[in-house]
């Protein structure tokens, strides 16, 4: 059991923080989760991520439009659209349904 809270522990290092209760550091988690470009209150940016074969490719979608939440989702396609039904049900099952985080956001005072 020990090992496995290690390699937890080494995957979120410098996310999570004993020291303010529960609060996650945004920049360290966006770099986590593969975004390589600066991300501010009110900017949403699509990340595509090709795959071979028909209806497999889809994106990672960072969103912080909403200037208190900030979204990750993970959507059918490579634009970040919502995609038609009738499209969206050649994808697979698991890039049906709704997959995201939402993070409320607090600033340091």
């Amino acid at each position: 059991m020990a090992e496995q809270t290690n390699k937890f522990d080494e995957r979120f290092e410098g996310i999570f923080s004993k020291e303010t209760k529960g609060a996650i550091n945004i920049e360290a988690l966006l770099k986590k989760a593969g975004l390589d470009e600066p991300l501010y209150p009110g900017k949403r940016v699509v990340k595509p991520l090709r795959q071979e074969g028909e209806y497999k490719s889809h994106c990672i979608v960072y969103d912080w439009r909403n200037p208190d939440k900030i979204r990750i989702e993970l959507k059918a396609g490579l634009t970040g659209k919502d995609l038609e039904p009738k499209i969206l049900a050649k994808y697979p099952i698991s890039l049906q349904t709704p997959t995201f985080f939402e993070f409320d956001v607090q600033t340091k005072q």
